[in-house]
């Protein structure tokens, strides 16, 4: 599936957002919180619906 999805390209308008993915703790929330991992989505927008999404770890989330 990793194979396949390499060929895809996104196109046209895509947005992106960054988000964290881990089970629920006590505790601090969102960026900082101890156990999550950061993933940055992107998907293009369609219109009326959404196209292809991508999604990637990654160490630090920036404006950069």
């Amino acid at each position: 599936m990793e194979e396949r999805d390499s060929h895809y390209k996104l196109g046209g308008l895509v947005e992106m957002d960054d988000s964290y993915f881990g089970p629920s703790k006590p505790g601090k929330r969102g960026r900082g919180a101890v156990g999550k991992s950061k993933v940055v989505v992107a998907v293009e927008n369609k219109g009326d619906r959404a196209g292809y999404v991508k999604m990637s770890l990654v160490n630090r989330v920036s404006g950069e």
